[in-house]
């Protein structure tokens, strides 16, 4: 894929940046063959930044930690500038230039950049975002922290198998809360990441996000999540994963939603 292998390129640390930077129309106005990117800031260290192109137009502006953004792109080649996040945007000093950066039409992608070993990377994934059932919801897991493979469990049981760094799966589920779990590939516990009641709506794409290390303090290991609507279709998809015949977990009062 040109796009990944030049964007890991050319911005390393601040990775993140380029995907802030393709805001070049908003989603409501969306043209045919736009590309949709989400954008996800998985790097605790690297601070806000203004995105710019030719130096002086404002693309997005303030752009911090944890922040997740879905815009639309009109396929073509942009020249785009990061610079230090400054009151007056696109004023601060230069970090990073790209020029040249081509987008294709018609991709729906999520980029997420993060670290590995104290170096930064970027991860690019398709999304799937086929025709979910009706009063289903779509679970996916995008595994960019600095772990070996893992298994997500659903309600306790493994669902979700062997998603190693760089690569995402997904499950289709009936909408309701159910309780995740991250483990090592092949194992059930421990339990790295436990997300007791998770909202799953209908017709959406529930995105889990896993940055950061286990055990790392400076860089822990965490998700970062973010919800996309998808189209419904009336008979179930066959894009469902094991996990499919999973009841919702019984409603507990407090437990956090992640759909937020």
């Amino acid at each position: 894929m040109f796009l990944p292998r030049k964007l890991l390129a050319a911005l390393g640390a601040l990775a993140l940046v380029s995907g802030a930077a393709l805001a070049v129309s908003t989603s409501s106005g969306a043209a045919a063959g736009d590309a949709s990117v989400t954008i996800v800031h998985g790097i605790p260290s690297v601070g806000a930044v203004d995105v710019c192109a030719n130096g002086t137009s404002v693309l997005a502006a303030d752009v911090s930690f944890k922040g997740v953004a879905t815009v639309h792109v009109a396929p073509g080649t942009y020249d785009l500038q990061v610079k230090a996040q400054n009151a007056s945007p696109c004023t601060g000093s230069t970090l990073i230039s790209l020029n040249g950066a081509t987008i294709p039409a018609n991709a729906n992608l999520s980029v997420v950049a993060s670290l590995t070993g104290g170096s930064p990377k970027l991860d690019v994934f398709t999304n799937d975002v086929d025709p979910v059932a009706a009063g289903h919801g779509r679970v996916a897991v995008y595994h960019a922290a600095d772990a070996p493979a893992v298994d997500i469990l659903v309600n306790g049981s493994t669902a979700l198998t062997g998603i190693s760094s760089g690569a995402s799966k997904s499950a289709d589920l009936p909408s309701g809360s159910y309780d995740f779990g991250v483990t090592a590939a092949g194992t059930t516990t421990p339990v790295l990441l436990d997300l007791p009641g998770v909202a799953l709506p209908a017709g959406q794409l529930l995105q889990v996000f896993a940055v950061g290390a286990p055990g790392n303090a400076d860089e822990p290991f965490q998700v970062i999540t973010h919800t996309m609507t998808l189209t419904t279709a009336a008979a179930p998809t066959t894009t469902a994963a094991p996990t499919t015949t999973m009841a919702p977990a019984p409603a507990v009062a407090g437990s956090p939603s992640l759909t937020g």
